[in-house]
């Protein structure tokens, strides 16, 4: 049984590959290694309607597929 409805696509992908990404996307989650990217991605989407947020630490190292789920399902709902 489904625990979430969810009509929508996840990617993940590079610095590289997002640098040159001209897609709107709703959400933009930042993996902890790339944290001294946030204040220029979460800069460069002020705006535009799409959220921008780190990965939990511990969820990203714990590999916690369901709760970085629920991070994006919560950001949405905001």
């Amino acid at each position: 049984m489904k625990e979430h409805e969810f009509d929508g696509d996840i990617k993940a992908m590079s610095e590289w590959n997002f640098q040159g990404l001209k897609q709107h996307m709703d959400v933009i989650l930042i993996g902890p290694q790339l944290s001294f990217m946030y204040e220029e991605i979460s800069g460069k989407y002020q705006g535009t309607g799409t959220k921008v947020a780190m990965i939990n630490m511990a969820d990203y190292g714990k590999m916690d597929g369901k709760r970085v789920f629920e991070q994006i399902l919560n950001l949405l709902d905001e």
